[in-house]
């Protein structure tokens, strides 16, 4: 049986392994998780396996657990639990993010962006997965305030006019690009208002809000050239330069392969749970 590494006893029956191993996993980076955190988690990875989508996600951070070190540290980094992971194996805070930033629970919840410098390098290679069999997230709790193009979760090369993005800036951009920079035809969702709060999801070739596709879908897609990494806060532009911050909040994101509307759905009922049970708002 796992064992509890701040008080030295087997952890509750009934924690679900991953969200066991994601305890441990915060607290070797010096973070802590509460009780209620584990048990909310571990109701998220039971409901996510309930559905038979656990296999749709690459990489996934609910922003979770005490302080900052704890909403650094992914839930799952990869497809099967124990299987190949992907990426850093916590978000490299760049800007950087501190403490305030950062709210576990609450109206404040999330991690809050400055539109300037803070941004998370999730290390995942953008050329992981094809155009077409990709889905990005985010959780977005508060708008961006800020004008022309701005990225929630991105990462961009204009030689080879790769993109994969989710936008959140008022900008006349639709809210989803499956892979190719400046080319319209493969953005998804709507380009009058991109920045309404919700679980934002592109999962191609759709553009959904909190489970409910919206908008125009895309109509074609292009595979990502490169090892970019994806970026959340930002884009990273051509693999070196960071830019288009988003001032956002922000409370999850994920990266991995398309679902359908129903295995959408049963993501965004997961992710409504979780989020009652840390009082986000």
């Amino acid at each position: 049986m796992p064992m509890n590494a701040r008080l030295l006893r087997p952890l509750a029956s009934g924690v679900h392994p991953e969200a066991a191993a994601w305890r441990s996993a915060v607290v070797a980076n010096g973070g802590s998780v509460s009780a209620s955190t584990v048990k909310a988690v571990s109701t998220f990875c039971a409901a996510i396996d309930s559905a038979g989508i656990r296999d749709r996600f690459y990489r996934l951070n609910l922003f979770a657990g005490t302080g900052l070190n704890a909403a650094l540290v992914p839930l799952y980094r990869g497809p099967i639990y124990g299987g190949t992971t992907y990426g850093n194996a916590t978000d490299t805070n760049n800007g950087p993010f501190v403490s305030g930033d950062y709210a576990e629970t609450g109206a404040s919840s999330g991690l809050k962006g400055n539109g300037t410098s803070k941004y998370l390098d999730t290390g995942f290679p953008a050329n992981t997965i094809a155009g077409s069999s990709l889905h990005m997230g985010v959780g977005l709790r508060a708008v961006d305030t800020l004008s022309s193009f701005r990225f929630a979760l991105s990462c961009y090369r204009a030689a080879t006019l790769s993109e994969y993005s989710i936008y959140t800036g008022v900008n006349g951009r639709k809210t989803a690009c499956f892979g190719s920079y400046g080319v319209a035809g493969t953005f998804a969702g709507t380009t009058d208002d991109p920045t309404l709060v919700g679980n934002l999801v592109g999962a191609y070739p759709n553009a959904y809000r909190d489970g409910v596709a919206f908008g125009d879908a895309a109509t074609t897609s292009q595979n990502y050239s490169d090892v970019d990494s994806m970026c959340v806060f930002c884009t990273l532009a051509n693999g070196t330069t960071p830019q288009q911050h988003t001032d956002a909040r922000i409370d999850w994101y994920s990266i991995g392969e398309t679902m359908t509307s129903a295995q959408v759905l049963s993501f965004n009922n997961a992710l409504v749970s979780f989020q009652a049970a840390l009082n986000r708002t």
